[in-house]
């Protein structure tokens, strides 16, 4: 009962105060280059995860994309030139990275088809 209720709290409570730390931790301009490398190594192992039964490679490769995509700037340019290259399969990598881009994209285009409907629609 009330024991419970109270270790919930406290639990709570230091996840609260947890958050800014590890923040603070992965913004650090220190351990940046070091989550870029480990996201281009998860790339480069995920066709060995993608042999096991499951989507395993395609989570690996996403986990490492994001990790090199926030971690570099390099990375981001080579992604917005990929894009434009092939709009389509940018969206879907948005989609898949649950980027707000994305998000607003799909917003906007949603906003759009209710305001200007296809006719036979």
């Amino acid at each position: 009962g009330a024991a419970a209720l109270d270790l919930r709290r406290a639990a709570s409570h230091i996840c609260v105060m947890a958050k800014p730390f590890y923040r603070r931790l992965l913004d650090s301009p220190l351990l940046r280059p070091v989550l870029f490398g480990l996201g281009i190594l998860l790339m480069l192992v995920s066709p060995l995860a993608g042999i096991l039964p499951g989507p395993g490679g395609i989570i690996v490769f996403a986990i490492g994309l994001g990790l090199a995509l926030r971690n570099s700037a390099w990375a981001k340019r080579k992604y917005v030139d990929f894009k434009r290259r092939f709009p389509k399969s940018g969206g879907w990598a948005d989609w898949g990275l649950r980027r707000d881009s994305a998000k607003r994209r799909d917003e906007q285009k949603k906003a759009k088809d209710v305001d200007n409907p296809r006719i036979g629609d």
